[in-house]
């Protein structure tokens, strides 16, 4: 059960982030509280399910959420996001800026049904126990409208967003998986003993038995390493 005492520390957490992100102080800040919502879910529990309308963004505050999709009935993970960290199907958002400028700016884009809700194909799920704050993106638009502290507060939530989106699309068209896995090792050790193989799996693309593999012989050559041996010539 979460205790108002909980509630309030978490929202003040929040307000700290967000201000950081607009490098000055949040103006009407009680509107927008009055969006969140403190919650913990359970493992498996499906935050924000595929092909809905959903103007919601959540912080993890305690535990680990996925954004997955499904294609011909095959899961794939695309991101993980822990404690500290905010999260959003961002194409079941419904931004408003998008939909009024899709038809006259970018009627290529907008033919797409991916890019709206009804045809958002990302969910996002609870890996473990999770307590996260659901916070309106309403709001937040509203408020960015006619404030230019939260105008830039939510540019750079967005643009930061997508910048780490991008940083990631090397690894996911260029390298391999085994290569993958050691770049997500590298970026995210903090992540690396909570996420299980199927998870990983799911996150690669590859089967549960080529992802035991990979965990084995980069574990292997990691320990070579720090013993000051060579194991890469090893069949």
């Amino acid at each position: 059960m979460v205790t108002s005492s909980q509630y309030e520390h978490t929202v003040a957490g929040a307000r700290l982030m967000m201000e950081a992100f607009a490098e000055r102080r949040l103006p009407e800040w009680e509107h927008f509280a009055r969006t969140t919502d403190l919650m913990t879910v359970e493992r498996g529990t499906v935050l924000v399910p595929a092909h809905t309308h959903h103007p919601y963004v959540y912080l993890v505050t305690r535990g680990l959420l996925k954004l997955r999709f499904t294609q011909a009935r095959v899961a794939r993970t695309v991101s993980f996001h822990g404690e500290g960290e905010i999260a959003a199907a961002f194409n079941g958002l419904g931004v408003a800026a998008f939909g009024r400028v899709a038809l006259r700016a970018t009627p290529h884009l907008s033919a797409d049904p991916r890019v709206w809700p009804e045809g958002n194909p990302f969910e996002l799920v609870a890996i473990e126990r999770t307590t996260v704050l659901r916070a309106g993106f309403g709001a937040i638009e509203e408020l960015a409208e006619r404030s230019h502290a939260w105008s830039r507060m939510l540019t750079t939530f967005l643009s930061t967003s997508m910048l780490l989106m991008c940083a990631g699309l090397p690894d996911s068209h260029l390298a391999t998986p085994e290569e993958r896995y050691r770049s997500f090792v590298s970026r995210r050790p903090d992540l690396v003993a909570r996420i299980s193989q199927r998870e990983l799996a799911a996150h690669l693309g590859v089967t549960e038995v080529g992802m035991s593999r990979i965990v084995k012989r980069v574990g292997a050559q990691r320990a070579a390493a720090a013993a000051g041996t060579d194991t890469t010539a090893a069949p």
